[in-house]
């Protein structure tokens, strides 16, 4: 004698433990790829420390400036994001045997992750995008 739940248990044991499995894969590599633009788009505002500095100095609003460094991050994370979107209608076969509830190629699923990691993306351009806002324009084109 078994409960329904002992017998649904051991039925999608495998199938629970593979989707753990990928849930944890998926977390870390949002945090891998969070991490990797903050440090990009930190080396492009680094290295663009002048240009900024000229275009403040000549007028350019600081939230002009910003927004310069989060279009180039964006433009990106866009390529990126269709790339993953490609990669994923690709290996739909694949996912179809792990998903439950929803289609392996369910457009609003694909168009929801898209978002998001396009929040991620820039949430993570942010930070290092709000050093330009700090930018003192006589100091940066003195130390250049």
């Amino acid at each position: 004698m078994e409960t329904i739940t002992e017998v649904v248990s051991k039925q999608t044991g495998e199938q629970r433990f593979t989707g753990l499995i990928l849930v944890l894969f998926a977390v870390g590599g949002l945090a891998l790829a969070a991490v990797g633009i903050y440090g990009v788009v930190s080396l492009l505002v680094t290295q663009r420390d002048q240009e900024l500095a000229v275009r403040i100095a000549l007028g350019a609003t600081r939230g002009t400036a910003l927004w310069l460094v989060l279009k180039q991050s964006l433009g990106m994370s866009a390529v990126g994001a269709v790339a993953g979107l490609a990669g994923a209608w690709s290996a739909q076969k694949l996912l179809a045997q792990v998903l439950f509830g929803i289609s392996a190629v369910d457009p609003l699923t694909f168009a929801g992750a898209a978002f998001f990691l396009m929040v991620i993306a820039a949430t993570s351009s942010v930070i290092p995008g709000l050093r330009v806002v700090g930018i003192d324009p006589a100091k940066t084109l003195r130390e250049g």
